[in-house]
């Protein structure tokens, strides 16, 4: 797991919302995965549109965040884009 300690990730929320985006690399990574954790129910895909609905609901910039979970290796994809899941071993980050 991210050193997602309650201040890192708290920071930059506002009444459970993500209202700006970290700049440090690590805190971005620790709060992209906490989102990831609260956004995708385990062992379930999303379609878009619920990916999106879930997301706007919880992220001032919900496109950002859908595309570096992806860049990141964090949640996988549909070749189309129609289904979207998460991939929890990789909520660690980037690779180096």
């Amino acid at each position: 797991m991210t050193n997602e300690t309650p201040d890192i990730v708290g920071r930059f929320f506002v009444s459970g919302r993500l209202e700006r985006s970290p700049r440090r690399p690590q805190d971005k990574i620790a709060v992209y995965a906490h989102l990831a954790r609260r956004v995708f129910p385990e062992h379930e895909q999303l379609t878009e549109r619920q990916l999106m609905d879930r997301l706007t609901a919880l992220a001032h910039d919900p496109i950002a965040v859908r595309r570096a979970w992806v860049e990141w290796g964090m949640a996988g994809r549909e070749r189309d884009g129609s289904l979207y899941w998460l991939i929890p071993e990789e909520l660690e980050g980037p690779p180096a």
